[in-house]
């Protein structure tokens, strides 16, 4: 069992604020980073929060949170039993500021708000912080099963070790769920395309904040080659399978074939809506 958390409240470090991202660069540089072996997926989860998904929370949807929480669990059930390492990114906003994703307040620190579902929490993890450092130890999947990291701004990539992390990973296929379609998540899937890797949207395992700026978001993240699956799809695909189908799919969409796959709204019906 591997625990390496900073100081904090649970897993929540009070350190200094992270800096706007950097561009992208579509090149990519030779990985100093490698993935368990036969595995050519990422789970990235963002922002899986408790004032996203938990009753009382500051942007709580209700059913939608308890739906697309439910998804999010069945994802990392799938990525404990495949072996698959999780990225997670937690927001941390300072308590005199409103939120980034919402009028009202979210993710405050030292809030409850803050705090990261408990079932998205691996044993084998290290949480690297809100410190803007390029400082990172290599095969970092090798040795942990979650990286965190922590972060005063939407975009993963305004951290600088999470942008290190990516960019000096091999080809894989991210597979990304959590909050704010419009926010963090098209930032992040777009940013990773951008870094040409393959990306897997789970639709029905993301909760919009704003639905209209999320619809467009949507339409943003297909045109860049996002692939839209459901939970139930993804979690009954192996993950080097599911890996090679999406890197087949951009390789014939960059070829000019059509390869239609419609992204779909973020929450369908007819999924558990039991709440953690």
């Amino acid at each position: 069992m591997i625990r390496v958390d900073h100081p904090g409240r649970g897993l929540l470090a009070p350190e200094a604020a992270a800096s706007p991202g950097r561009s992208a660069r579509p090149a990519m540089p030779p990985a100093r980073q490698s993935l368990p072996t036969a595995c050519g997926c990422v789970l990235l989860d963002v922002e899986t929060q408790w004032d996203f998904f938990r009753r009382g929370g500051n942007c709580y949807r209700w059913p939608e949170s308890s739906a697309v929480a439910a998804n999010i669990y069945t994802l990392f059930q799938w990525a404990r039993q495949g072996g698959i390492p999780v990225m997670s990114t937690l927001l941390r906003v300072r308590p005199v500021k409103p939120g980034p994703l919402a009028k009202l307040p979210c993710c405050a620190e030292g809030s409850w708000g803050e705090r990261k579902l408990v079932r998205t929490v691996l044993r084998e993890r290290v949480n690297f912080g809100l410190r803007n450092s390029a400082d990172l130890p290599p095969n970092v999947f090798q040795r942990y099963r979650q990286v965190i990291f922590e972060k005063r701004h939407t975009d993963l990539f305004s951290h600088t070790r999470a942008e290190r992390l990516i960019t000096e990973l091999p080809p894989c296929t991210f597979v990304v769920c959590g909050a704010g379609v419009a926010e963090g998540i098209a930032q992040a899937a777009i940013g990773l395309r951008a870094r040409g890797f393959a990306v897997v949207l789970a639709r029905d395992a993301v909760l919009p904040i704003h639905t209209q700026r999320a619809r467009k978001a949507l339409l943003r993240m297909q045109a860049k080659g996002v692939n839209g699956l459901g939970t139930a799809q993804i979690a009954a695909s192996a993950p080097d399978e599911l890996g090679a189908a999406t890197l087949r799919e951009n390789a014939d969409r960059e070829a000019g074939s059509p390869v239609p796959r419609e992204l779909g709204p973020p929450v369908e019906s007819g999924i558990d809506r039991s709440s953690e």
